[in-house]
């Protein structure tokens, strides 16, 4: 693409939008290709830079709706700004649909649709590869999987940025709404400040990472929903999280048991969470921790959160409620506030599951002055002054300090900070 297009480029009141104001045959653009074999887009398009402003799109019963159809090309170097598009299933500003290849596209707009809806596209299929790439959208899904970059993620998501916002019910992310295809599905260096406001599946970064990994990764927006609520991810199943953590708070939206909101996961099933943290305020119900709501069966190794967490039951400075597995080197040190039963500086409640039992518990602390909880053996409460102080394998005021923690991993700073992944 050699030149700026807008509305006053040759030819978009015969593609767009008229003279009146009318868009043409009432839908606006018509995406370029289909779904059969000789009509997706396989070639190279190059924006080199330039950008395609008032891109418009109002087809609301239709499928695969953006600027292109389908894509299994490559598409590089190319602005969209300010886009109006809608559309059913499969809807994204760029692509509804990609297995091809998409580098260092930037997006700016507002994206309404039923399902599979991102900022950028709405499914990137494997081998699709997204990278490099930007989305700043107001997005809203009016039933399930939606993302502030991508709707659906089965491919490879690398660099990339969202911002905005992003409404919807299930599977709702800043970034990808449902990240996952058996061993696909792989988020790297990526992340979103987008605020995401959904229902079931809500997270900063993704709503839905099952069977795929996420890591480098982080989200900065404010969460709200009503179960499964994560700052980072809010349902995380057979999955990875690595080097990764959420900055923003995480607010359940209704009161009832079952909810399970965590400042980086809101519900973790059978999965690694290692190196990450959260630092925002956590609000719910039952099952909520500084990093995660429910664990079960799942293995947190390494990291921490240092927000607030406030509900009725089962509340934790770093976990709500957990069986199985084992939790490792790790601390929490925000205010802990519950009402109900089961809570802990550390760990709410560490449930005796009858398959998988309780979680194993190794050299974990929790700050018990800062957390205002004293209970024990769900973690080692110790004061302020220890867990600043502390180093690897240290003897503070009398106690063990952070015994087998990896100087390779943590950074223990000054006397007066706690310890920070490295």
């Amino acid at each position: 693409m050699a030149a700026d297009l807008d509305e006053t480029t040759a030819g978009y009141n015969e593609l767009v939008k008229k003279d009146n104001g009318d868009l043409v045959d009432g839908k606006g653009w018509k995406p370029i290709g289909n779904l059969s074999n000789n009509g997706k887009f396989t070639g190279i398009f190059n924006g080199l830079g330039n950008s395609i402003s008032g891109l418009v799109i109002h087809r609301e019963t239709e499928n695969y709706v953006g600027l292109f159809s389908y894509n299994e090309g490559t598409i590089k170097k190319t602005v969209l700004d300010t886009s109006d598009v809608e559309g059913d299933k499969y809807v994204g500003v760029l692509v509804g649909a990609n297995s091809g290849n998409i580098t260092s596209v930037n997006i700016t707009g507002v994206v309404d649709a039923t399902e599979y809806a991102g900022g950028l596209v709405g499914v990137n299929f494997s081998p699709g590869t997204v990278e490099e790439s930007q989305a700043n959208v107001e997005l809203i899904c009016d039933s399930e999987i939606a993302g502030g970059l991508i709707g659906n993620n089965q491919g490879t998501v690398d660099e990339s940025t969202s911002s905005g916002s992003v409404t919807g019910n299930e599977n709702i992310g800043g970034l990808v709404g449902l990240n996952s295809y058996e061993d696909h599905g792989l988020i790297t260096g990526c992340s979103s400040d987008a605020a995401v406001e959904g229902a079931i599946s809500v997270g900063g970064l993704v709503g839905y990472n099952i069977n795929a990994e996420i890591s480098n990764s982080h989200a900065t927006g404010s969460v709200d929903g009503d179960r499964n609520i994560g700052g980072l991810v809010g349902k995380n199943k057979s999955a990875s999280i690595s080097s990764s953590y959420a900055t923003g708070n995480v607010t359940a939206d209704i009161i009832e048991a079952r909810v399970y909101v965590g400042g980086l996961v809101g519900y973790n099933i059978n999965t690694e969470i290692l190196d990450s943290y959260a630092t925002g305020d956590v609000i719910g119900y039952a099952a909520c921790g500084g990093l995660v709501g429910n664990n079960s069966n799942g293995t947190l190794r390494n990291s921490y959160a240092v927000g607030s967490v406030t509900g009725y039951a089962s509340i934790g400075g770093l976990i709500g409620y957990t069986y199985g597995e084992v939790i490792e080197y790790c601390y929490s040190r925000g205010l802990v506030y519950g009402t109900g039963s089961y809570i802990g500086g550390l760990i709410g409640r560490n449930y005796n599951n009858s398959t998988y039992g309780i979680s194993t518990i190794t050299n974990n602390y929790y700050d018990s002055d800062t957390t205002q909880q004293t209970d024990t053996g769900k973690g080692l409460p110790r004061s302020t002054t220890q867990m600043q102080e502390g180093t690897a394998d240290s003897t503070i005021e009398g106690e063990n300090m952070y015994v087998d923690w990896e100087n390779t991993i943590w950074d223990f700073g000054t006397v007066s900070e706690y310890p920070k992944l490295k």
